[in-house]
């Protein structure tokens, strides 16, 4: 019997710089719609006005080149870089311990436990001058995070050899998980002066400070069980099933996998080949669905006239089911010259059904959206491997690694509808990739002229192909 316990502490502090997504205040973005002519040095100043009217703090920017406007649409980088401020910081305990009982030379027994608790404490402030029109007066916000995770796993685990040359093992284990995450964020908007100071006196006013909170509960429990067994060192073949339940599903859900592998090194005996396998490989996994979609919520609305709770504009649905994903795949490893060259084939196709996402509704039904399993896409294609050790010297190694894949994605089916918008440009259309973009366009003839109107512009292309993927 063997006990251990790893124990972890971190404090972790930062002060991030904001780009996430397509933000009009974050760096990247700030930096394309910029003129490379345009020098973004002295990126805040003083703005004089032509009445003699002064204005400090005005940000400098390619579309507000001496301060003019006090919403530059998009951010000075620099701006963003030294004016804005992010901070953060961190807290998080770790707790692993195991325990290990060699009841026999072929049985053991492992119990494995875990606690991952953080706290996370950040706030994104925007000064006066910032872009957008949600921040150009100012923004803070403050955002308390803490989460807590426990998760539990007892195994038994078999080793037996049959006969001298029939190998056998098997896994039987459970595993109990829940995760609590509990988020408040307070804003504060706009400032009623301007100062770089993080305090609630930036604007007394008790109508300028908002606050949100959201708390997730999920708990799930599985039990599965791997067998193994192998056949003269040569043929192996292991067969898993996994029974699964959680908090935001009904029922218990079954996912099987097999997997055989053959390694005929030996049999070909072949002196370039140190080692040489075939595989071949089938299961099914499955993803949750998101906590609190079974039924319809309440939600608050109408703050502007004292407040009140009304029903969720998104239906929920008692009948979900979890994403299912079916993928076989077929390869082979090798390895030649003493193992100097490493090369690997698979080539793969998988399917997943009942893929979840909020579907568009008829507004006369009470709701916007229908939370739903509603679309099947198809994965299929091949990757190649390949790596060498060119120097392998006692101080001195160079290796040279070279990856290939190929892979095309179509989708099948979204609940009988021919698009779905998924953000921006990009939609799930039915026959293409996912993430096509759908656009109109003009009206070619078949000799690809553009087809002219009356007036000498060029006609509007009615049925939007698709253009391309994101």
């Amino acid at each position: 019997m063997s006990w251990n316990n790893k124990i972890s502490y971190s404090n972790v502090t930062s002060n991030r710089i904001v780009q996430a997504g397509e933000t009009t205040n974050g760096i990247m973005l700030g930096l394309l719609r910029t003129a490379p002519d345009f020098n973004i040095a002295d990126h805040i100043g003083t703005y004089v006005a032509a009445n003699g009217s002064a204005y400090a703090n005005r940000q400098r920017f390619y579309r507000s080149q001496i301060g003019q406007s006090t919403n530059p649409v998009y951010s000075n980088p620099l701006w963003t870089i030294y004016e804005q401020m992010a901070p953060s910081e961190v807290n998080r305990f770790i707790v692993n311990p195991e325990l290990t009982i060699n009841a026999a030379e072929w049985l053991r027994f492992i119990v494995r436990g875990g606690i991952d608790f953080y706290q996370d404490y950040r706030d994104e402030f925007y000064p006066i001058g910032s872009s957008g029109s949600a921040r150009s007066n100012g923004l803070w916000t403050k955002t308390g995070i803490t989460s807590k995770e426990i998760n539990f796993d007892g195994l038994a685990i078999i080793t037996h050899d049959l006969t001298e040359d029939i190998m056998f093992s098997a896994t039987l284990g459970v595993n109990y998980n829940d995760r609590n995450r509990f988020s408040n964020t307070n804003t504060l908007a706009p400032f009623a002066v301007d100062s770089r100071l993080m305090t609630s006196d930036l604007n007394p006013d008790k109508n300028a400070t908002s606050w949100s909170t959201t708390e997730t509960h999920i708990r799930s429990n599985r039990g599965y069980s791997v067998l193994t067994f192998g056949l003269l060192d040569q043929l192996f073949l292991t067969a898993s099933l996994t029974a699964e339940a959680a908090s935001t599903i009904k029922g218990t859900f079954f996912y099987p996998s097999v997997d055989v592998a053959w390694q005929f090194t030996d049999l070909l005996n072949l002196p370039a080949l140190s080692f040489g396998k075939l595989r071949f490989a089938w299961g099914k996994v499955g993803i949750q669905p998101a906590p609190y979609k079974f039924s319809t919520l309440a939600t608050t609305g109408f703050g502007a006239f004292g407040g009140s709770f009304m029903v969720d504009s998104e239906k929920g649905n008692s009948n979900l089911k979890p994403e299912i994903k079916t993928e076989w795949e077929a390869g082979t490893n090798m390895r030649f010259f003493n193992d100097r060259v490493d090369l690997g084939v698979t080539y793969y196709q998988n399917q997943t059904k009942d893929i979840l996402f909020a579907v568009k509704t008829n507004p006369s039904s009470g709701y916007t959206f229908n939370y739903k399993n509603a679309a099947v896409i198809e994965n299929k294609g091949f990757e190649i491997d390949l790596s060498g050790k060119v120097i392998d010297k006692h101080n001195l190694q160079l290796s040279l690694l070279a990856n290939f894949n190929n892979n095309k994605n179509l989708v099948v089916d979204i609940a009988g509808a021919e698009t779905v918008d998924i953000g921006g440009t990009s939609k799930a259309v039915k026959g293409y990739p996912m993430s096509s973009f759908y656009l109109p366009g003009s009206l070619r003839d078949e000799n690809n002229n553009f087809v002219l109107t009356a007036n000498g512009f060029p006609s509007v292309r009615h049925k939007i192909p698709c253009t391309g993927r994101s």
